[in-house]
């Protein structure tokens, strides 16, 4: 029984694959391991009889999960950079004297 469904499918585009992506495909199917990451990371279960569409669904899921929390984690990383500019900023400003400070 395979838990993850395609829900909603609007497209089936063709997916050229290389014989790794065969052999690897071949592992992921067979494999408890790799099937319970897989279910894992996409959060459904993903068994043996699992369809090849199926399967390749998942490892996209997975494989843009991955690339959404490097782009977020790139986004903070920015936003990080940015405030610790404008405390530096602030800090030389604090240091530095009013422009009226030298008139008589």
């Amino acid at each position: 029984m395979t838990i993850m469904r395609m829900q909603g499918v609007v497209r089936r585009p063709s997916l050229p694959l290389t014989e790794q992506d065969m052999r690897d495909l071949v592992q992921l199917r067979e494999s408890a391991a790799y099937r319970a990451a897989l279910g894992f990371l996409i959060g459904s279960e993903v068994d043996e009889s699992a369809s090849e569409g199926v399967l390749l669904h998942g490892v996209f899921e997975a494989g843009l999960l991955s690339v959404r929390e490097a782009a977020e984690a790139a986004g903070y990383n920015m936003i990080a950079l940015d405030q610790a500019d404008h405390a530096k900023q602030r800090a030389i400003a604090r240091r530095r004297p009013p422009s009226w400070a030298d008139e008589p």
